[in-house]
């Protein structure tokens, strides 16, 4: 188990510096195996945000200034970046449940998100789990590409 490096922790301190100047950025958290400190040496930095913007393009346009400034910091190319506003549900609860926040500009709108994403994720489960049983099942059939 990969402890944080002292190089890498001011790393997320310049990022969590940046986060807190963005005024877009309302959530900032570190996900993956750099948050559950089981990053070996190939392991890419998960970042995930919550923004204020709602629009398609203006997302899409945040998405890449957040991954150039991103990649500046870490002085890496192996970012990945989610933003919450669009994510997938199970993405999103499996974010909240195993990431560190890094930056919470309001803790009512963070406990907000991970109460919603929890309702939601219960109400889709019982989908989700349906669809994952089928598609295990035509793998076991030999069934998946028919």
């Amino acid at each position: 188990m990969s402890k944080v490096t002292a190089g890498f922790q001011d790393k997320l301190n310049k990022l969590t510096a940046f986060l807190e100047k963005d005024t877009d950025i309302l959530l900032g958290y570190l996900f993956g195996s750099q948050a559950t400190d089981k990053a070996g040496p190939l392991s890419d930095v998960d970042i995930a945000v919550l923004l204020k913007s709602t629009s398609k393009k203006e997302l899409f346009a945040k998405r890449l200034v957040l991954l150039r400034e991103f990649t500046k910091i870490f002085a890496a190319n192996d970012i990945d970046l989610v933003i919450l506003n669009e994510a997938p549900i199970a993405l999103k609860y499996n974010i909240l449940k195993n990431s560190k926040p890094l930056y919470i500009f309001d803790e009512n709108l963070h406990f907000q998100l991970v109460q919603e994403t929890i309702s939601q994720y219960l109400d889709f489960k019982p989908v989700l789990e349906y669809h994952y049983k089928s598609l295990q099942k035509r793998i076991e059939d030999d069934q998946y590409a028919n």
